[in-house]
């Protein structure tokens, strides 16, 4: 039976809006990028949410893939514009699981949009210790310096929650990271973020 459960964060509990997202991008940029950055910064991206570069070195990627003639608070803003919000019946949603189930989040998250969620959450929510009262423990990718799809990341969330994959359910709306989680042998379902997770949950659970 599971009694594990682990959450992706966005586009899972926290609703992105990718198409704002890129449609920013593309102006920011004066180029379309709606099927994608371009790999310069795509890389850039991944080594930010592992925090393989600090977030000054980031906005650099961006000026320097532009000559330089980017205003940095504009790409601030345009790369949190794909945080969108967290309903507020997610709340209770995590509070009855919480009755039945661990919790644990596992997110590709950097300091800049982890900053951005802190504030949205806090004021308009109310909410300071959200990670601490709904979940055991969270694992965010700049912090431990791991990221989805990797193996090493599904290595030290099992190796550190002391679980056999069998024992817990994954739930991320990347496939890639669903696939990769499953390889290494956890239960893992993708979650499609157009459905929201409060009303698909039991049927995840009841797969498995």
């Amino acid at each position: 039976m599971i009694k594990t459960i682990i959450f992706d964060f966005g586009n899972v509990l926290y609703d992105l809006n990718l198409p704002l997202f890129y449609s920013n991008m593309s102006t920011l940029l004066q180029e379309d990028v709606t099927d994608g950055l371009p790999e310069e910064l795509s890389r850039a991206i991944v080594d930010y949410d592992a925090s393989l570069i600090n977030t000054e070195t980031f906005i650099w990627k961006f000026q320097h893939y532009k000559n330089g003639d980017l205003d940095p608070l504009a790409i601030i803003n345009c790369w949190n514009s794909m945080l969108d919000k967290f309903p507020a019946h997610r709340w209770d949603f995590l509070e009855k699981l919480n009755e039945k189930y661990n919790l644990y989040l596992l997110s590709n998250i950097n300091e800049l949009h982890l900053s951005t969620v802190y504030k949205h959450i806090t004021k308009v929510h109310g909410r300071i210790d959200f990670e601490t009262k709904y979940f055991k423990a969270v694992f965010y990718s700049h912090l431990i310096h791991l990221t989805k799809p990797n193996k090493e990341i599904y290595e030290y969330v099992q190796d550190g929650l002391h679980l056999k994959g069998s024992e817990l359910l994954f739930i991320d709306d990347r496939k890639e990271n669903v696939e990769a989680a499953k390889a290494y042998g956890w239960n893992a379902i993708q979650h499609n973020p157009e459905v929201d997770i409060v009303n698909v949950f039991d049927v995840y659970v009841g797969q498995f």
